[in-house]
């Protein structure tokens, strides 16, 4: 595979970001023109009449078999490849395109260009664009101390510059730095970075204007470059309209990005900007302006095809919820994640001769009694982006010692009420929990072994038994090639649920003031309790940072919550609130979806993993409240004075004792401990402990993971390709059940 790299630094990065969703291996080509390089390709040309050779990477054989470009002027070179090679080649253009779509395999496009709609056209929301958890991770490690004397909430903003009919000048630069400045309040800051294409007299009407605490990044070929660590850091993301790359980068950070529209009047991109008043072409003339004008001529003479309109992209982010114009509200449900990226890879994947798609595996999901190992496995199951079918299964009493002695068996399955399980047998087992080993274990040896298990969570049978073992690192299990540890549990976010929890819940939170403090409460896992004493703590706690903050709070709580600790924290709390105790209701009484909607930060109790994972992919700042206490204290509870275990009656709890004795005498895989995974979380700054600084929010950790474990999955069944997120509702479930729908 061959990138034909260009002459911008973002069609570059865009080639560069589908090439590694491949994960393909790959060879750029860096391609340097001569002056008037543009009329080999306005004369539809293949060959390589512009080329600057002698500059340029030698192109020669052996010839690739798929070349990925953008940019009009390497239109000619790539068809003169194709024609040279030996072998067919597959020609797969981002962006717009000089020539008919037919000397194409394929073209990825957004809005703006305007092409017509044909079986060699993809047409996406956002550009192609490498934006992952690890990379935003990494730059947040890098930068942190350089940001660290700049108060929250912190607003990053990218500024672009003139972009055809759209100029950036010094006056839309003095408006943009009033506006942000206004959307980081009195109490916030700015992180601002320009970029190459930024007019040195918009940066430095910009450098005059900003009066609030900031940080400005002037943009240089050799400079350090903080844009990353922007991202990762910011609370809220403002970009200047005319960048629809560097749009579509804000908005795969899962953060609030609000679009900064830099005309006025009649030349404004959207709304907000429209009431403001039109300047006659002949004040306030400047270079940039001049560009504009000629860009907008240029639009207007040529045909549809070639022309580039960036508004069609702004429209669709916002009427999408994806983003907003700057100076307007954000809506408080999140948007559904786009899934460009991971549709351009299934197109390329398709294209004739790279890869016959094989018939999707046969996929059973055994379900079992614990709500959250089902929540994992139907995650998992959606990302895969195939059918599958759902087998639920309920024990008899004598299931744990049938199934340790004979390893393959049903003997502990309750048959008649559980799902049949007969030919034909599946190709692919995704299961969880102890109870379903021995039951996958004995489907595979009536399939002839050619069935491949793969287990979520802490196994119990040998494990080498197992194909994939998808796990958290609160499960201490060895590194081994088939064993992916994952920082959080596998969830789904369903973007579709929190909207209507949001819908049906915001006018009751209406009357309580912002911020809204979300908080999840749990109950008694393991070591871990939360009873009288731990609820009036965390009472305590949300009293405190309510009345720092000025907010309220929205709290639930939920199965696990005994009475009293939900009596004992519901009326601690003294500041204005919103408290649910959790009972066996109607799903729509229930404000769980709806908090995690509404919310501005959000509070969890530090036992629940599940409930952690969900709150962490809806990209706001997490907390957590610390249990325990002696040697199985969190946090900042480590190392406070307690008396001996013992001497607590609630220790000997059979849950807690047995957890004691197992963390003591079992081997070292059988052990659990959920302090290994929140104290990596909190040192990478995802989360952070309650009663410290809030961690910025904004990267949906558990949703990159859950694609990662697909990937996996994909991989094991031979199946490379990243089909199309699917959804629950593909589940098919046996008529026999009657239950176990998603």
């Amino acid at each position: 595979m061959w990138l034909l790299a260009s002459y911008r630094a973002g069609e570059n990065t865009q080639i560069r970001a589908l090439a590694e969703a491949l994960d393909w291996p790959y060879e750029i080509k860096r391609l340097v023109y001569r002056p008037l390089a543009w009329r080999p390709h306005l004369l539809c040309r293949e060959d390589l009449a512009g080329l600057d050779r002698a500059a340029s990477d030698p192109l020669t054989s052996p010839w690739p078999d798929l070349i990925i470009s953008a940019a009009v002027r390497n239109e000619p070179a790539a068809r003169w490849i194709r024609r040279r090679a030996e072998h067919p080649v597959k020609l797969v253009f981002l962006g717009r395109v000089w020539a008919g779509l037919e000397n194409f395999d394929l073209v990825v496009t957004t809005p703006q260009y305007r092409l017509s709609d044909h079986p060699r056209v993809l047409r996406n929301l956002t550009t192609q664009q490498a934006i992952t958890p690890e990379r935003l991770a990494d730059a947040a490690r890098d930068w942190a101390a350089s940001f660290a004397h700049l108060p929250r909430p912190r607003v990053a903003v990218l500024v672009g510059g003139t972009s055809g009919p759209h100029a950036l000048d010094a006056r839309a630069a003095t408006r943009l730095a009033g506006e942000a400045g206004a959307l980081a309040g009195d109490g916030g800051s700015l992180l601002v970075t320009t970029s190459a294409r930024t007019p040195a007299a918009a940066a430095a009407a910009l450098a005059r204007h900003l009066d609030m605490p900031h940080h400005l990044h002037r943009w240089a070929p050799d400079a350090a470059n903080p844009y990353l660590a922007m991202l990762a850091l910011a609370e809220r993301i403002v970009v200047t309209g005319d960048s629809i790359a560097m749009v579509s980068e804000a908005i795969a950070t899962g953060k609030p990005v609000h679009i900064f529209d830099p005309g006025s009047g009649r030349e404004a991109m959207g709304p907000v900007a429209a009431r403001l008043p039109s300047l006659s072409w002949w004040r306030g003339w400047n270079r940039e302006r001049g560009k504009a004008l000629a860009y907008r001529l240029l639009m207007r003479l040529g045909p549809p095809r070639l022309s580039r309109d960036i508004r069609l992209v702004h429209r669709q982010l916002v009427a999408s919820g994806r983003a907003v114009w700057l100076g307007q509200p954000f809506p408080d449900a999140p948007p559904s994640p786009l899934a460009d990226r991971e549709r351009s890879v299934a197109r390329v994947r398709q294209l004739p001769g790279l890869l016959a798609p094989p018939p999707p595996p046969r996929t059973w999901l055994l379900l079992g009694h614990k709500a959250g190992d089902n929540t994992q496995l139907r995650a998992l199951a959606g990302a895969l982006g195939w059918v599958w079918e759902e087998r639920r299964l309920r024990y008899r009493p004598w299931e744990l010692p049938v199934g340790r002695l004979l390893g393959a068996t049903l003997l502990g399955v309750d048959r008649e009420r559980s799902d049949r399980l007969e030919p034909p047998w599946p190709d692919l087992i995704l299961t969880a929990g102890r109870r379903n080993e021995p039951v996958a274990r004995w489907i595979r040896r009536q399939a002839g072994a050619a069935t491949r298990i793969v287990h979520v969570g802490r196994p119990w049978a040998p494990l080498g038994v197992f194909d994939l073992i998808i796990a958290t690192p609160q499960y201490q299990l060895p590194q081994l090639p088939w064993i992916q540890m994952n920082r959080l549990p596998l969830q789904g976010l369903d973007r579709t649920r929190l909207a209507a929890g949001a819908r049906d819940w915001r006018e009751r939170f209406a009357r309580l003031p912002r911020p809204w403090i979300g908080v999840l409460v749990g109950g008694a896992s393991g070591p871990y309790h939360f009873d009288a004493p731990e609820a009036g703590r965390l009472a305590a706690a949300l009293n405190r940072l309510a009345t720092e903050t000025g907010g309220s709070i929205l709290g639930t709580t939920s199965a696990r919550t005994g009475a009293i600790a939900a009596s004992r924290l519901g009326d601690g709390l003294r500041v204005p609130n919103y408290f649910h105790r959790w009972y066996r209701e109607p799903s729509g009484e229930n404000p769980y979806a709806a908090i995690l909607a509404l919310a501005d930060r959000l509070v969890v109790t530090g036992e629940s993993m599940s409930m952690l994972a969900e709150a962490v992919a809806t990209g706001k700042p997490v907390q957590v409240f610390p249990l325990g206490e002696g040697r199985f204290a969190m946090g900042p509870l480590v190392g406070q004075a307690t008396h001996p275990w013992w001497r607590s009656l609630r220790n000997w709890r059979f849950r807690a004792l047995s957890h004691r004795l197992a963390m003591r005498l079992a081997p070292r895989r059988f052990r659990r401990d959920v302090r290994v995974m929140l104290d990596r979380l909190v040192a990478e700054g995802r989360v952070s402990w309650l009663g410290e600084p809030p961690p910025p929010g904004g990267n949906p950790l558990s949703l990159d993971e859950l694609q990662r474990s697909a990937r996996r999955v994909r991989r094991l069944m031979g199946l490379d390709a990243a089909g199309p997120p699917s959804s629950t509702a593909d589940a098919i479930v046996p008529e026999s059940s009657g239950e176990g729908s998603s």
